[in-house]
């Protein structure tokens, strides 16, 4: 089971224990994504992000985006280059068109929930 949900003496639920290991993995191009929450919560999506390459140049239309580098290393190009590493935090406003690529793990948390559809490739 990958979601164990806890409620007590019959309320509603208060809290999910997701294992991450037991959700599917999503192959992407150069990336491997595991959503973590998504089609369980509205106003938020976090997922686990594997990166092996170079992904193109876009803009989320819709979400807010908080990416947190977990393990390895690698580039978000904005205006210009910006090198990252394991314990780095990157956000990214909505409408901000923008490219990533390296060798890294990110933990990207997304407000309200992202969608693919609002994801533009430019």
């Amino acid at each position: 089971m990958s979601i164990e949900k806890g409620t007590a003496n019959g309320s509603p639920e208060r809290f999910a224990v997701i294992k991450a290991h037991s959700r599917p993995e999503l192959l992407l191009g150069p990336m491997a994504v595991t959503e973590l929450l998504h089609e369980e919560c509205t106003d938020v999506s976090i997922a686990l992000i594997t990166i092996d390459g170079s992904n193109p140049r876009k803009i989320n239309h819709s979400s807010d985006s908080i990416y947190f580098v977990v393990s390895g290393k690698g580039e978000f190009v904005f205006d210009e280059p910006l090198s990252v590493s394991t314990g780095d935090l990157i956000r990214i406003r909505r409408g901000t068109p923008y490219s990533d690529s390296g060798k890294m793990t990110l933990l990207a948390i997304n407000s309200p929930r992202f969608d693919r559809e609002q994801e533009e490739l430019i």
